[in-house]
């Protein structure tokens, strides 16, 4: 029976006894070495949100410039204008973030819808921890104002503009 409980180390089950690190100095180094690979992962994600969230405030700042650009020009009347062009210099636009502008021609026919109408967009901007998005400008009754989009909701936003332009003549 004694004999059943010596068994000798190479005998043992390597589960039931692991045999790595036994010592507390062992145990120390890889302790360590999990804090800091989970700490450099956290400073990364941060980094990374911190990309993202100043990417969207960026977008979201000069989307917020131009549509109270558009609703000084279009002051107390409430239909849509047709020029969409960026009172901007010509030396200030590499600066900002491309835009995509809805044309005159889009305009004069849109002009009187119900629905919201996309302005102005960003293109795509990627993030990281977040879904990718576009800030948009929308013009609905009478007035402009900005929201940040994922790429879903604007695309079903965009189709419907794009059908609602297709009908008109």
């Amino acid at each position: 029976m004694q004999r059943a409980l010596a068994m000798s180390e190479s005998q043992r089950s390597p589960i039931l006894s692991p045999t790595y690190p036994t010592r507390p100095g062992e145990r120390r180094v890889f302790q360590s070495l999990l804090i800091l690979i989970l700490g450099v992962g956290a400073v990364l994600a941060f980094i990374c949100l911190l990309g993202d969230i100043r990417r969207q405030h960026n977008a979201m700042g000069q989307m917020k410039w131009h549509a109270a650009t558009y609703q000084k020009r279009l002051g107390d009347g409430a239909t849509l204008p047709l020029n969409f062009i960026p009172d901007v210099a010509p030396d200030q636009l590499p600066k900002m973030i491309q835009l995509e502008f809805l044309s005159a021609e889009e305009s004069r026919k849109l002009r009187g819808s119900d629905r919201p109408i996309l302005v102005a967009q960003t293109a795509p901007l990627t993030r990281v921890l977040a879904p990718d998005g576009r800030g948009v400008v929308i013009f609905e009754k009478g007035a402009f104002r900005v929201e940040w989009m994922d790429l879903p909701q604007f695309d079903r936003l965009f189709a419907g503009q794009k059908e609602e332009l297709a009908k008109t003549p």
